[in-house]
C-alpha cells in the first residue's frame, strides 16, 4: 500500500530483548523514502519513519525524517509537523497509508526549516549554549557525567565544519546519538559517550534535538 503511494522501505532496525520468546516481537523502526529520492545525490532527502512493535505493546507511529547523504545521519523531525499515532485496531493498513499522505502534505515545512537553519549562524558562545541545552536532553543529570558541552560540539567529519545552526545541530546530534567523543577524568580514566541503541530513546532524543535547533533559530 505504501508503494502505491510512491514510498519504499530503505532501512530497518529492530530492538534486542533479553526476555525469552520476545526477540521476534520487539520494537522496530523502518524508514521509507519517496521514489523521487531513490538514488538521489541531494545533500538531504526526506523520509517517512514507521515505529511499531509486533506484539502490539505500542501503536504504529509515523514521523517525518531527514537522511543526510554525506554522512548517513538519520534525523527524525520534531514538532515542525505532528507525528501520527495509529492504534492496532480497525483498518490499520489504510490508516497508515492515510497518515503517510498526511505527512507528505507537510514535507515542504521540513525543507523550509532546514534552509532557515542553514542560513542562520551562531557565535561560539551561542553554539556552547546549544550544546549545554543538548546535554540536558542527552543525560538525565549532566552534573553526574564527566563530559562537557564542548564534547558535543566536536566536529568529527569535514561536512560538519561551520557555524550555522544546521551544522552545529548535525555535530551535536552525531555525538549525542551515535556517541564517540572521549574525555579523561581527573583520575586518568577514559570515558566515551556511548551510542544510543534503544529505538524509542533514539527517536525521543532525535526529535528533542530537532526542536532545540528550531527554537534556536526562533531566538535569533
Amino acid at each position: 500500500m505504501l508503494a502505491s503511494a510512491g514510498v519504499f522501505p530503505v532501512s530497518a532496525h529492530q530492538s534486542s530483548s533479553r526476555t525469552p520468546g520476545k526477540e521476534a516481537f520487539t520494537k522496530h523502526l523502518i524508514r521509507f523514502r519517496p521514489s523521487e529520492f531513490l538514488g538521489s545525490t541531494a545533500s538531504e532527502v526526506q523520509e517517512y519513519v514507521l515505529l511499531n512493535s509486533h506484539d502490539r505493546t505500542s501503536a504504529y507511529k509515523l514521523f517525518l525524517g531527514v537522511f543526510r547523504l554525506v554522512c548517513g545521519n538519520g534525523l527524525i523531525v520534531g514538532d515542525v509537523c505532528a507525528s501520527i499515532t495509529i492504534p492496532h485496531r480497525g483498518n490499520v493498513l489504510s490508516s497508515v497509508l492515510a497518515g503517510t499522505y498526511e505527512l507528505l502534505g507537510q514535507s515542504n515545512g521540513v525543507a523550509s526549516s532546514i534552509q532557515v537553519m542553514k542560513d542562520t549562524y551562531l557565535l561560539p558562545d551561542q553554539q556552547l549554549k546549544f550544546a549545554e541545552a543538548a546535554m540536558t536532553l542527552r543525560f538525565s543529570n549532566p552534573a553526574d557525567v564527566v563530559f562537557e558541552p564542548e564534547d558535543l560540539l566536536t566536529r568529527r567529519i569535514p561536512e560538519d565544519m561551520g557555524e550555522s545552526v544546521w551544522l552545529t545541530f548535525q555535530a551535536v546530534q552525531r555525538n549525542a546519538v551515535s556517541g564517540g567523543p572521549v574525555r579523561i577524568d581527573t583520575e586518568g580514566k577514559k570515558h566515551t559517550i556511548r551510542p544510543i541503541t534503544n529505538i524509542p530513546d533514539s527517536v525521543r532524543l532525535n526529535r528533542a534535538l530537532w526542536n532545540l535547533a528550531e527554537s534556536t533559530v526562533g531566538k535569533r
